[in-house]
């Protein structure tokens, strides 16, 4: 779905270009921590007593998972959820 006006979607990509390098990545990095802010809040409302470590690896999982396709990949996956939980 895109419901953004072809003048303000390329007058927010002109503002995007305006800014440098460094100044885009910190927008990224900031928005990439309000949506997994975003994600522990959703979590942790619907399990309040989750511990920090299987909150770390739901997040990974919401975000990640769909990176990791069946296969080789999967065993990546599994180790990288035992480090997210400390095992």
């Amino acid at each position: 779905m895109n419901d953004t006006s072809p003048w303000a979607e390329a007058r927010l990509a002109e503002l995007w270009r305006q800014r440098s390098g460094s100044e885009r990545v910190v927008a990224a990095c900031r928005m990439f921590e309000t949506a997994r802010t975003l994600l522990a809040a959703g979590i942790r409302s619907r399990e309040p007593g989750i511990s920090e470590a299987d909150l770390r690896l739901r997040i990974f999982e919401l975000i990640y998972a769909s990176d990791f396709e069946p296969g080789p990949w999967q065993a990546l996956r599994a180790r990288v959820a035992a480090a997210l939980q400390g095992k």
